[in-house]
């Protein structure tokens, strides 16, 4: 009788140990995610930005060039 409160003790604190490491791992995850997200936002920030003034410069081109 012993030997089988032994084994389901042992096999609860390994279930509770694996769902704490469960946890801080997709704690972990989620906080990357949202990270990598928020690193994708500025740069698509950035081409939008340069993309924006490509198209003045290309604008200005096309009016020296007809004054040309």
């Amino acid at each position: 009788m012993t030997r089988v409160l032994y084994i389901a003790s042992g096999m609860a604190v390994g279930l509770l140990i694996g769902l704490a490491v469960d946890r801080n791992a997709r704690l972990d995850r989620d906080e990357r995610i949202s990270d990598l997200e928020r690193e994708l936002t500025t740069q698509r920030n950035i081409v939008k930005s340069l993309d924006e003034d490509n198209v003045k410069l290309r604008r200005r081109l096309k009016q020296y060039a007809k004054a040309d």
